[in-house]
């Protein structure tokens, strides 16, 4: 148990049936907002993935290319 959880227990055994389901939601609430960010973090590392993985295709594209540039040359 996370120290974070051990306090919002400790909390709760002082609030009544109706106040703990009100803190439940507001906590879900809370939840949900930082999924939220996190979902936009893994997003925005997803994008910066493809653009990596993008430029080194396009990286190895132009070295096939040189490549056969040269051996072009070496037939001639």
């Amino acid at each position: 148990m996370t120290p974070r959880l051990a306090d919002y227990i400790a909390l709760g055994k002082d609030l009544s049936p109706d106040e703990r389901e009100m803190a439940a939601l507001a906590l879900l609430e809370i939840n949900n907002a930082e999924q939220a960010e996190v979902d936009s973090l893994l997003g925005a590392a997803n994008l910066m993935r493809e653009g990596a993985r993008r430029a080194r295709l396009e990286r190895q594209r132009k070295s096939f290319d040189e490549l056969r540039e040269l051996e072009d040359q070496l037939d001639r």
